[in-house]
């Protein structure tokens, strides 16, 4: 079995070690890169970091940052612009299980996305990742935690009850502190993945996954105490504190994430070493077309054994999506928009800081001073308005150097770099309108230039969708038909989806969650603009309105298609089913065939009858779930009752026989004692018949 975990952990170390040392050679350093013309500073290496340019300008020009920001509004307008976050439908519409699943499954997924996951953070944050770190990677678990307290015994009368020592008596109650969905973020740098992999499923290909997870070691020890009892994940195999300790990593070695914490490795060192940073790895590992989950400390040692990826994870996939939201065919990590833009962003960077050196110069001149001559230096150099300055000669010791103003080339150059780096960033910003004027004078032309950059934006927000958005979502939904048990969740999403009031059901059973279903995020043309997004969607109804009533056109055809040129892969969730439309259309049609005022007061009175109807079976079906609820407790008190009366029954038969065994010890001790007092009295009766007789041979050897 030793050797097996060492061949286990020696895979783990290989594809670390080869996984690791392809992303030093080949991305560390563009990813240092990014972050770096990002947070608005000069990368490393740049020429503005050398003691040449000490006494320069080194101005940063924030336009990369500028692009990040206007890209992270246009996410959020489009997928937060509605109350809805994610469309569930079924696969098949005539299903009524499916719809009923369907309606639970979208209700449970919005409350989950409002309220426990912080999704608005979670999305802008993983479009900015997209956009800055060529990809973006997340990991979808379940979070279980749950406490065990003691909670004592209590008799009928309230009192303590007492075992046969003495010792009050108690029993286990488990209260659940953590029962929810997490998507986490996973940096870049703490992800590894075959570089051989394929770029259209890029965590699917991998033979291998790797997850880093930095922990403090005192974590780590309180992982090795518990198991998780919902997942099925094991508790960690114990190892000491200095085993742990040593296997922490060198934050030095680790460049892209000293960058993106703005700091150095020795600031989060700690002298204390239960709060010493270790790395834990989560490794999946194919074998024989089996994925094998197991944790390590680092490459180091085995922290659990290797299980199927079915016993960890229900749902059975590899619980990792990567996204990204520039392509680049065959290539599994595409080059990011801060990287297409870096070599405008540095050309920008020179262009400002010469010109502001020429200003500087031509506004503060330097001077020549003849060497050897009397010159207070220190007032020249200072330049005080009103000033007097020393000196032997001033017509041969000073010299002042005649520096030209910028020229307009300069901010013409200025201009044509803002365009060039808007259009490479699909931005639409001011700069772009300055340079375009004659264009931008009319309304038109400013359309066109802000069309143009809403098109790019679009483009790139609609391909994060299709990579990471979508399914990291249809990754959620599994989680919830595998592991959501929280009766207030599922009664929640029972009561907004009318389950009662449709198909009078109000239990949500494991049957619906588990049925086929289709989920999309609509994110469609001009979803940047909420105004055109309006616009568009008024201009696509009417249109389909007017189409629809052409005979023998296929309604659901036309649908499809107008709103398909919108972007949205359903447009159906806007119209009635046709059937609903005929019904519709014949209670129209009866209506109007039946003008007589009494028989529209007594189809009135009808459609009032149906709705009380409808309204007492609601509170008879109220009324019988309250009553089950408080026969359940009158259940629940009245086992707790004969538990407790069993227990003292018990308690009580227990004292009988252990009064019954003193009786029978004391009862056995007397009789003891009786023995031994009639063992003496025939021992002492034997000795006085025996002096008796000794005495009567004495007397008649005497002669007496």
């Amino acid at each position: 079995m030793s050797d097996e975990l060492d061949d286990w952990l020696s895979l783990a170390t290989d594809a670390y070690n080869e996984s690791t040392d392809w992303y030093k050679s080949n991305l560390a350093d563009q990813l240092q890169r990014n972050l770096a013309n990002f947070q608005g500073k000069h990368p490393s290496g740049s020429k503005y970091n050398t003691s040449a340019y000490a006494h320069r300008s080194r101005l940063f020009r924030p336009k990369t940052r500028a692009a990040i920001r206007k890209h992270e509004a246009a996410a959020a307008a489009a997928f937060f612009g509605t109350a809805d976050l994610v469309k569930i439908s079924p696969e098949d519409e005539n299903n009524e299980m499916q719809r009923i699943s369907a309606a639970i499954h979208t209700e449970i997924m919005n409350y989950r996305l409002s309220k426990t996951i912080p999704w608005f953070r979670i999305l802008v944050g993983a479009y900015q990742s997209t956009l800055v770190n060529k990809i973006v990677c997340s990991w979808q678990y379940w979070e279980y935690e749950e406490e065990v307290d003691k909670e004592p015994l209590l008799d009928i009368y309230g009192q303590p009850m007492l075992d046969q020592d003495g010792d009050e008596m108690s029993r286990d109650v488990v209260t659940v502190v953590l029962d929810r969905p997490v998507i986490e973020l996973i940096p870049i740098e703490n992800v590894r993945i075959s570089p051989h992999s394929d770029w259209l499923d890029p965590v699917g290909s991998s033979p291998y996954l790797i997850r880093r997870i930095p922990m403090f070691a005192v974590d780590v020890m309180s992982r090795m105490e518990r198991e998780d009892s919902k997942t099925g994940a094991p508790a960690w195999k114990k190892m000491p504190l200095e085993k742990i300790v040593a296997a922490s990593e060198e934050y030095s070695e680790d460049r892209v994430r000293q960058q993106r914490r703005h700091n150095r490795y020795d600031e989060e060192t700690s002298t204390v070493s239960e709060y010493t940073l270790v790395w834990i790895h989560e490794n999946i590992m194919k074998r024989e077309g089996i994925d094998w989950v197991y944790y390590t400390l680092g490459t180091e040692a085995m922290l659990t054994d290797p299980v199927p990826i079915e016993d960890v994870y229900l749902h059975g996939i590899r619980p990792c999506v990567i996204g990204t939201a520039v392509l680049e065919a065959h290539n599994p990590f595409p080059s990011s928009v801060v990287e297409l833009g870096q070599q405008l962003q540095a050309q920008a960077n020179d262009l400002a800081n010469q010109r502001f050196d020429n200003i500087q110069l031509a506004l503060n001149r330097r001077k020549y001073v003849r060497r050897g001559s009397q010159v207070d230096r220190g007032a020249l150099m200072k330049s005080v308005p009103g000033g007097v300055v020393m000196v032997g000669d001033p017509q041969h010791d000073v010299r002042e150097e005649v520096v030209p103003d910028v020229t307009g080339s300069s901010y013409h150059e200025q201009d044509r770099l803002n365009m060039d780096f808007d259009e490479v960033m699909g931005n639409f910003s001011q700069g772009s309108v300055a340079t375009n004027r004659r264009l931008s004078e009319t309304v038109g032309g400013m359309e066109m230039i802000s069309s143009d950059a809403n098109q790019m934006t679009e483009y790139t927000l609609r391909l994060f969708t299709e990579t990471w958005v979508e399914p990291v979502l249809r990754q959620l939904m599994q989680l919830e038909v595998a592991y959501e048990t929280d009766q207030v969740v599922l009664g929640m999403a029972a009561d907004r989806s009318g389950m009662l009031m449709r198909y009078g059901i109000d239990t949500v059973t494991d049957e619906m969650l588990r049925q086929d279903l289709a989920l999309n995020v609509n994110v469609g043309i001009s979803a940047t603009n909420p105004k055109m997004q309006l616009q568009s969607f008024a201009e696509a109804m009417m249109a389909a309105a007017q189409m629809t009533q052409v005979p023998g056109v296929n309604r659901g055809e036309v649908i499809a298609e107008i709103f398909g040129k919108l972007g949205y892969k359903d447009g159906s969730r806007f119209f009635k089913a046709d059937e609903e439309m005929e019904q519709q259309q014949q209670a129209m049609m009866q209506a109007q065939n039946q003008p007589n005022p009494a028989d529209m007061q007594r189809i009135q009175a009808e459609m009032q009858w149906r709705q009380q109807e409808l309204q007492f079976k609601q509170w008879a079906k109220q009324y019988e779930i309250e009553a089950n609820k408080e026969l359940q407790m009158m259940r629940m008190a009245l086992e707790r009752d004969l538990t407790i009366t069993q227990l003292q029954a018990k308690l009580q038969i227990e004292g009988a026989k252990r009064q019954e065994n003193m009786m029978r010890e004391q009862a056995k001790l007397q009789k003891g004692e009786l023995d031994r007092n009639a063992n003496i009295a025939v021992a002492g009766e034997k000795e006085a018949t025996k002096r008796l007789e000794m005495n009567f041979k004495a007397k008649m050897g005497s002669g007496i």
